[in-house]
């Protein structure tokens, strides 16, 4: 049977009738008398050991453990949350012949993101690629390639805007929130080691890097999802929600789980390979009343977590999940999806190897 802590009132109630009973002489219905304040400090007292042992219960559980609670429960399962990480990757210096950069230097995005020249160097040719790494951990240091970086201090000869290479500034990571380490360990506890389950697979890469999603297949499963995949192999396509906007990993994210992975690879096995999906963006056309900045931020909130939570790479969301996902925005009186990728609504099919992510979102 579930036990419910007594209320405050009700503790304050109970304190005051033990007191009389105790102290007839004295009379703690009496408001501000001793024994009547002297009953609510015992009731206070007495609902805070109630609040504190309620706290110590819910540490026990990963469904309601919190902060480095969460962290011991993880660790007894033989998980460790994924820290914060920093972006790196290489940017594109122009400048006149014999120009240097010294080691450390700094540069500055526009989003105020920093970072530092990994080794100094000299100009050979008018322009070239060098290490550059993110001074913060986090996803706020991920650039795309052909984003703009500034030299904060810029050495003589140098120009001063450096051009993000080819494969961008990547691995750049936030620390695993709560709320995905907790699904982390849940989902451990209910799938324990098989050698070489699915669901082994799935532990396997978040075990390698931030990854939050995966879909593993076989030869039979891929055929439903269009993966022309060998017998005997299996294919992982993977997502990092935590480290980019849509989710697709860079190549050196799939090259850090293959990695991982493959030591780890049953020897019957065909072979394994780690893929990052391609990308197929979701638009929609809303009207919503009231129509307000706030709205159209709660609806886009609420049909990228759909997004994220229904997507499939090569599957279908249906047009209930995003008519759901509407009702949800609150403050709305009345809302209408016009068009899903410019058409009527209907139920969004990804081809195969590519993943659902949100696109533009109109309003009218």
């Amino acid at each position: 049977m579930a036990y419910t802590p007594p209320t405050l009132s009700a503790l304050i109630t109970a304190v005051k009738a033990d007191m009389n009973s105790r102290f007839p002489t004295l009379d703690p219905t009496i408001t501000n008398s001793f024994s009547a304040s002297l009953s609510e400090v015992i009731a206070g007292g007495t609902n805070g050991n109630y609040k504190y042992l309620a706290f110590v219960l819910a540490q026990q559980f990963a469904s309601t453990a919190a902060d480095e609670y969460l962290d011991l429960l993880a660790q007894f399962t033989g998980i460790t949350r994924d820290p914060a990480t920093k972006a790196d990757g290489d940017g594109t210096f122009t400048g006149v012949i014999g120009s240097s950069v010294a080691t450390g230097d700094e540069l500055v995005s526009n989003t105020g993101a920093r970072y530092s020249v990994d080794t100094g160097f000299t100009l050979a040719a008018g322009s070239e690629d060098h290490a550059i790494t993110a001074i913060d951990n986090g996803s706020a240091g991920n650039v795309a390639s052909g984003g703009l970086l500034t030299l904060v201090s810029t050495p003589a000869g140098m120009d001063s805007t450096v051009t993000v290479a080819s494969g961008g500034l990547t691995g750049g990571t936030d620390r695993q929130t709560d709320d995905s380490l907790r699904a982390e360990i849940l989902t451990a506890r209910a799938n324990p080691p098989q050698g070489g389950s699915f669901a082994d697979y799935d532990r396997w890469a978040k075990d390698a890097t931030a990854v939050t999603r995966s879909w593993v297949r076989n030869q039979a499963t891929g055929a439903t999802y269009g993966d022309a995949i060998p017998a005997g192999a299996v294919w992982q396509y993977i997502a990092m929600d935590d480290a980019y906007t849509d989710g697709i990993p860079a190549a050196g994210d799939v090259t850090d789980v293959q990695d991982y992975i493959d030591p780890l690879v049953p020897a019957d096995m065909a072979g394994y390979t780690c893929i990052a999906p391609t990308a197929q963006t979701v638009t929609f056309g809303l009207s919503i009343v009231p129509d307000t900045p706030t709205g159209r931020t709660n609806a886009e909130t609420e049909l990228k977590s759909t997004i994220t939570n229904e997507g499939i790479v090569g599957g279908i969301i249906a047009l209930s999940s995003f008519q759901e996902a509407m009702a949800r925005v609150p403050s709305l009186t009345t809302w209408t999806i016009n068009l899903i990728d410019g058409v009527a609504p209907a139920a969004v099919s990804a081809a195969a190897a590519k993943l659902h992510t949100l696109g533009t979102i109109t309003f009218t």
